[in-house]
This record gives C-alpha cells, sequence and structure tokens, in this order.
C-alpha cells in the first residue's frame, strides 16, 4: 500500500488494517498520508497516529465524519507534525467545537487548510481569524454557511491569503467586496454563491494578481461580465470557469473585450450564448494561447459555430476539442456550405471537414 513515501487510501480502513500499516517499517517515512471517505473509526485513527510520521509533509482525513471528539484527538497529535504543510479536513462535520480543538494545536509550519463542509458558520469564521497558523496562505472553507457576516469576519485574514475557495456560503455583494481587499490572491473559486451582477461589480475592485479564478454558477449576467472583463486588464490570468452564469451575447463580447494575454484554460458552458456573442470570441485575442476552451450548451446557431471555426485566433492545437463540440450545432448541409465557400472538399467525417475548413482559413 506505501509507495514510496506517499500512502494513499480510497477505502474502508478497518482497525486490523490499520495496524499492519503502522507496524510497516516504511510508515515511519512517510511525507503523504491520504485518507478519503475511509469510515475511520477514532480506534484505527488512534492506531494510525499513535506513532505519526515525523516527517509527514501532508495529511488528507476527507470525509470521515471525525466530529468534535476526533478533532480533539487530532490536536493531540499535531505537534508531533512539525512538518506539516497541508491539512484536509473538509466534510468531517467538526463544528465550532472541533475547529476550536485544532486550532489550539501548534502548527506553526501548515500553509494549506481543508474546511470544506464542517458546519462552521460565521462563528468558526471568527475563530480562524483569531488563530489562524501563522504560515497560513491557502484556506478552503466552502459549503459552510459563511454568509456575507462570515466572509467580512473574515477580512483580516485574508490579506494574508494567495488561495481562497469558499464556495456555496451564500456570498452576495458585501461578501465579494471583502474578497475584493485580499490583494495577494492567485487562486480564487467562489462557485455556486450566486452573487449575480452586484457581487460581480463588488469583486471587480480586486487588484490581486489572480491566475486562476472560477466562478461557476453565479449569475452574473451581461452587467457582471462588463464590470469584471470589459476592456480590463488581467495579465496573470490564466484559467478562467464562468459556466452557468447567464451571459449571453452581451457578457460574450464585453468578455471577448478584455485583456488576458496568459488565458489557457476558458469554460464559457451553458451561458445562452447566441451568434453575435460566438463571432466576438472568434475575433478575440482571448483566445490566442488557449489549450482548452469549453462551449457547451450554449445557442451559437450556424453563424456562430461558422466564426469559432474559422476563427484565425483559435490555436491549432487547442481545435478538434473544440470542434467536437461545435459540430453538434451545425447542420450537415451549413457544413457542405462552409466547406464549398472555402473550396474544401466533404470528409466522410463532420469533424475532419470542419478542421480541413479551419486550416483552408477565411475566404
Amino acid at each position: 500500500m506505501i509507495k514510496g513515501h506517499s500512502l494513499v487510501l480510497r477505502e474502508r480502513l478497518s482497525q486490523a488494517t490499520a495496524q499492519q500499516l503502522a507496524r510497516d517499517p516504511a510508515y515511519a517515512d512517510l511525507e503523504v498520508l491520504d485518507l478519503w471517505s475511509n469510515r475511520l473509526s477514532a480506534k484505527s485513527l488512534a492506531v494510525l497516529l499513535k506513532q505519526p510520521p515525523p516527517g509527514l509533509r501532508e495529511l488528507q482525513i476527507v470525509d470521515n465524519n471525525l466530529g468534535p471528539e476526533g478533532a480533539r484527538f487530532l490536536a493531540e497529535v499535531l505537534p508531533a507534525l512539525p512538518r506539516l504543510e497541508r491539512l484536509n479536513l473538509q466534510h468531517n462535520q467538526l463544528g465550532v467545537a472541533g475547529l476550536a480543538q485544532l486550532l489550539g494545536a501548534r502548527l506553526d509550519n501548515l500553509r494549506w487548510l481543508g474546511l470544506r463542509e464542517n458546519q462552521l458558520g460565521a462563528e468558526g469564521a471568527a475563530l480562524l481569524v483569531e488563530r489562524a497558523p501563522p504560515a497560513l496562505e491557502a484556506l478552503h472553507i466552502g459549503a459552510n454557511d459563511l454568509g456575507d457576516g462570515g466572509m467580512a469576519a473574515l477580512a483580516p485574514l485574508l490579506i494574508r491569503l494567495v488561495e481562497l475557495s469558499c464556495g456555496d456560503n451564500h456570498l452576495r455583494a458585501d461578501a465579494m467586496a471583502a474578497i475584493a481587499g485580499a490583494a495577494r490572491l492567485t487562486t480564487l473559486d467562489i462557485e455556486r454563491n450566486l452573487c449575480g451582477p452586484e457581487g460581480a461589480r463588488a469583486l471587480a475592485g480586486t487588484r490581486a494578481p489572480l491566475h486562476n479564478l472560477d466562478m461557476y454558477y453565479n449569475n452574473i449576467g451581461p452587467e457582471g461580465a462588463e464590470a469584471l472583463f470589459g476592456e480590463r486588464e488581467h495579465p496573470e490570468l490564466q484559467r478562467l470557469h464562468l459556466r452557468a452564469n447567464q451571459l449571453g451575447d452581451a457578457g460574450a463580447i464585453a468578455l471577448a473585450r478584455g485583456s488576458m494575454p496568459k488565458l489557457e484554460i476558458l469554460n464559457l458552458e451553458d451561458n445562452t450564448i447566441g451568434p453575435a456573442g460566438a463571432e466576438a470570441l472568434a475575433r478575440s485575442p482571448v483566445l490566442a494561447r488557449l489549450t482548452q476552451l469549453h462551449l457547451h450548451s450554449n445557442k451559437f446557431g450556424a453563424a456562430g459555430v461558422a466564426a469559432l471555426i474559422t476563427s484565425p485566433r483559435l490555436p491549432r492545437s487547442t481545435r478538434i476539442e473544440v470542434f467536437k463540440v461545435l459540430q453538434h450545432y451545425i447542420p450537415d448541409a451549413q457544413v457542405a456550405e462552409l466547406a464549398a465557400d472555402r473550396g474544401v472538399e466533404l470528409r466522410r467525417d463532420k469533424l475532419e471537414t470542419l478542421l480541413a475548413v479551419a486550416d483552408a482559413g477565411a475566404p
């Protein structure tokens, strides 16, 4: 089970198996212990961590229903892990009491903390600010019912972070304003908060050097897209996830006017983008460096598909995966017309025809 300096288990862990692992000579040299959904009993956890590997850098105990009692035991063990940098405890029903136990332990080198789905609320957010490990720079705290009040409470901690994941927390404009003040962030995940255009406008105040931005299912609409991207510069942005945001043509046009010279991954699925939006994107420098472009569930129509297929901006290496989607949005007859306009013979396969059309370039 132990490979090199890592142990990864994705199955139920009995006490007998835990004892077997703890006796393995390689166990003492572990740097990564990764236990997801193992239905860990308190006894199994005690066996594994009675004499924890002193060089452990990463500990993942996810979806194991630890509760406050498990947190208390873990807090007793953590001081014996002076090199621990990454601790993931998502979905363990810790509650504020369990979090208090954990943050009472000495965690001087901890840089990454995962607390998603632990029933923390605004009270837990305030406790984090009060007792956060001194080196902490990445926090995953999604699905904890924080609300705007919880995010406001976190504000003094946010300014230290380079990575923040806080989706599924019912965050609106006030929360987005607090996040906008986190000037060191390079990675931000605010998915499924339904912050709307007002939240997008508040977030637009950020000056953080974002590399990764995930805004899946926030319904920012055209107004939010305009505020965040319209003729704005995002010089470091590499990954942008905007699925399910009701962008429409106007939102896509606003996005196309933005400056994102390092963008490599763009997700625009499920945004009701029509021909006008597709045509604006096809002309946009935003496409120039993309390695992935996700376009499912839009309303491009034949004209929009034709514009994207013949786009001079889309890298050739990216086309095939994009065209696999686009081929379902254009009838065979219009593929034939498009091919004829560019002097391309029809292939037996629609995808091959579209690739040939793209290679032929604009008429």
